[in-house]
């Protein structure tokens, strides 16, 4: 598992999900059971390490500014999966944030 891997694996559910979270959680329930154990672990340890590098200051920063103020809605969804988009907000925000910074 790496994270272009798991990547893939949240859009593919964004995608079939049609913007139901409920219908996005069960697919990617269904995907991980679907990985061997090491790599659902795997997928588990990105999953943490991205939502840590969501949770920090000069992204907030930049979210605020952004959205004219700003709870975790733009970083995350209500139950707390990184958005899933194609070009995740975790990843373009940071580099915004040290334009500032």
């Amino acid at each position: 598992m790496d994270e272009q891997t798991f990547w893939q694996i949240i859009l593919q559910a964004h995608d079939a999900s049609h913007g139901n979270m409920a219908r996005k959680c069960e697919l990617l329930t269904t995907q991980i059971a679907q990985l061997s154990e090491e790599d659902a672990v795997e997928f588990r340890n990105i999953f943490d390490a991205t939502m840590r590098r969501a949770y920090h200051w000069p992204l907030w920063a930049v979210a605020y500014l952004i959205h004219g103020g700003c709870g975790d809605a733009p970083l995350t969804e209500p139950t707390g999966a990184p958005r899933s988009e194609t070009d995740p907000l975790t990843e373009r925000l940071p580099k915004l944030a040290k334009k500032f910074w």
